[in-house]
């Protein structure tokens, strides 16, 4: 029983019968002898029947109440050794601390963590109890061998020994019992089955070990699973041999040797579903060693971009192939041979690839005089280049073009460097003794280039639209001149008034400033004057056709002198004063150091977009003009398209050609120099 401690209640009387609900209550804490009990730190009062904290009055009135919980160093409190007061209803519950320890009334214990021993009154050293109160304890064995303890810890029931190895037992030998401990989930249960003599983890109960659960080991149905949590989690299972026994062949763990061994004809799969194939499988059967995709086209990549290495194949001879992942090449070592085709024989290969000794790299096909090596295929060429000796001098061959730098290409006298299937077009050097190269065949030129590097020779072309030329050029407005260059020729037609006759050649390259006056200007085309709409030149082009381009290079000495300068394809017809004058166009502008694109159809107006790049003083700029073989124009400014662009296609069947349409404005363009021109097919 616990030692009692004693509440006295003394009602005051109340003067008026109608505050009998306002009552004053005084009460005083002694102890079983009658004394006061003087540790008591704090008090609570409770509303009747709850442990909710009720308010209280220090005054008749209730004007001033009593802050809850009452102690000595509280305002308003009446708390003094262990002797309160206050006005209020009846009925009320207490609870009264000292320190850590706690008595109430009418039932009411609330118990928290910080509670230790309870001792009312303090000097009291014991408390004996049917029922084994927090923070008490049981003692076994005539030198508390063992100790219970309860509450010490919140929700801890604790089992200390005194001596060190001391040990529990539950049951005996022949006398046993089962334990079982439930998990906060119904079924998943942990229970020492004492007649089966093993701990059985139910479904879902979970093993965890470490302290970080660092390994898990939950079995679901029929499906075990360990998990590691941790980052470089591991595990080690036996230090022996361990067999995995399967259903025809096995793997073995050989722990003297260290090594896995997948026994002959036992697979590793890789990826698929657990009770079928892998999608990749590796297996010996005692012989061979196959490597098998049970999909078609499976892709095996090997190492990654940051993370690839080596790989050097070993042959019976001294022979290897070396993969280097750092240099991004493959080494064949002298003598290996790549083989392509069945050849002679299964083996054989019908062409060889090798390098000998000598540092020379031979092709060899094993049946003379047949078969071709083919680089590329129709509609998809291969730029090949042969570099000689001297650093940058190289061949470059891209389909049908061949650009040749610093490299003599030599063919012996009386050799032919045939076209065509049927040799259509034949060269050869003294053929017949008179060391001239001959050309047999017809030559037809598509493409026209010019660097204008060379004075051009001047004439005066008819009247518009005349094929008749001769006599001294003029500048009068709407007249058209003739320049013919070695390897091109153009007409230019004179816009405004000219007192310089014609464009001049200088160092910079090919002037066509002319006289610089505002208003004054040249356009430049292919010679076409007299010609068919559906013939003109070697530049003239059909929309839907034909594909074709043009690139030209300028230099500006200042950008604010020009009115126009454009370059570009218009429809064939007769010249015109004023660039959007023209039916049909689609050009690259210059005007006043911005760069556009205009463009007209039908004669419906001119379309004009800011490409947002621009054109510096004294800078050259190379536009260039794409049109497809469906109509559809692209451009270039130095090669790369421009920052915006603008959608323009050519309507089906217009002839139309190159030109370049140049006019001052007030302040001089001062310099203005065509450098290069290059139009023809694509």
């Amino acid at each position: 029983m616990f030692k009692k401690l004693t509440i006295i209640l003394v009602l005051a009387l109340l003067c008026n019968t109608a505050l009998a609900q306002n009552s004053y209550h005084e009460v005083q804490i002694v102890d079983e002898t009658g004394r006061k009990v003087t540790s008591i730190t704090s008090v609570y009062i409770y509303v009747p029947g709850t442990t909710t904290d009720a308010v209280i009055y220090s005054d008749r009135g209730r004007q001033n109440t009593i802050t809850i919980p009452m102690t000595t160093t509280s305002d308003n409190t009446t708390l003094v050794d262990g002797l309160i007061s206050w006005y209020g209803p009846d009925g009320y519950n207490f609870r009264i601390r000292d320190g850590t320890n706690i008595a109430t009334n009418a039932g009411h214990r609330l118990r928290t963590s910080s509670e230790g021993r309870l001792y009312f009154p303090s000097y009291l050293t014991n408390i004996s109890s049917a029922d084994y109160e927090d923070g008490e304890s049981v003692s076994y064995g005539s030198d508390d061998d063992f100790i219970v303890n309860a509450g010490a810890t919140a929700n801890r029931l604790t089992f200390t020994p005194i001596a060190n190895n001391s040990a529990i037992w539950i049951g005996t030998t022949g006398v046993v019992s089962d334990m079982l401990w439930w998990g906060d989930t119904p079924g998943y249960d942990l229970m020492w089955d004492a007649s089966d003599n093993r701990l059985e983890f139910n479904d879902n109960a979970v093993l965890s070990i470490g302290n970080g659960n660092d390994w898990v080991i939950v079995h679901s149905g029929g499906t075990t699973t360990a998990t590691g949590a941790l980052t470089h989690a591991s595990a080690q299972i036996f230090s022996t041999d361990v067999t995995l026994t399967g259903n025809a062949y096995n793997v073995e763990w050989d722990n003297s040797s260290d090594t896995l061994h997948f026994l002959d004809n036992a697979e590793l799969g890789i990826g698929g579903a657990t009770t079928a194939d892998g999608d990749v499988v590796f297996k010996h059967d005692g012989t061979d060693f196959t490597l098998t995709t049970i999909r078609a086209s499976e892709p095996w990549d090997i190492g990654g971009t940051t993370n690839g290495f080596d790989i050097t194949y070993f042959y019976e001879t001294a022979g290897t192939i070396f993969t280097d992942y750092t240099g991004d090449f493959r080494s064949y070592s002298d003598d290996m041979e790549l083989r392509f085709g069945t050849g002679a024989g299964t083996l054989d290969g019908d062409l060889k690839i090798s390098s000998n000794v000598s540092n020379v790299l031979q092709f060899e096909q094993v049946i003379l005089d047949t078969g071709t090596i083919t680089y590329g295929e129709d509609g998809r060429d291969i730029p090949i280049i042969w570099y000689a000796e001297t650093s940058g001098a190289e061949i470059t061959t891209t389909g049908d073009t061949r650009v040749y730098d610093g490299v003599d290409v030599t063919f012996n006298d009386d050799d032919f460097l045939n076209f065509g299937d049927s040799a259509e077009i034949s060269m050869s050097y003294d053929e017949d003794g008179d060391n001239n190269l001959q050309i047999k065949g017809p030559v037809d030129f598509e493409t026209t280039y010019c660097q204008f590097e060379d004075e051009p020779f001047f004439g005066k072309w008819g009247a518009n639209g005349t094929p008749v030329w001769g006599g001294a050029c003029t500048g009068t407005t709407g007249d058209e001149n003739v320049m013919v260059f070695p390897s091109a020729s153009f007409i230019y037609h004179i816009l405004g008034t000219q007192t310089e006759l014609g464009p001049q050649m200088r160092a910079g390259g090919f002037d066509i400033s002319m006289d610089n006056t505002s208003d004054d200007g040249i356009e430049i085309t292919p010679n076409i004057l007299g010609k068919a709409a559906t013939g003109g030149s070697r530049q003239a082009f059909t929309a839907n056709t034909d594909a074709f381009y043009l690139k030209v290079k300028i230099y500006v000495s200042t950008v604010a002198g020009t009115d126009d300068l454009c370059v570009g394809f218009r429809k064939v017809e007769a010249f015109n004063a004023a660039v959007n004058s023209y039916t049909d166009y689609a050009m690259l502008q210059l005007n006043v150091g911005n760069i556009f694109i205009e463009s007209g159809i039908n004669s419906g107006g001119a379309a004009s977009d800011d490409t947002n790049d621009d054109w510096a003083d004294t800078t050259a700029v190379t536009f260039g003009i794409f049109v497809t073989s469906g109509g559809v124009v692209t451009y270039t400014i130095n090669g790369s398209p421009p920052s915006s662009t603008q959608t323009y296609t050519f309507d089906p069947g217009d002839v139309v050609v190159p030109f370049l349409f140049f006019l001052q404005s007030g302040t001089p363009a001062e310099l203005v120099y065509l450098q290069s021109w290059e139009c023809g097919l694509q």
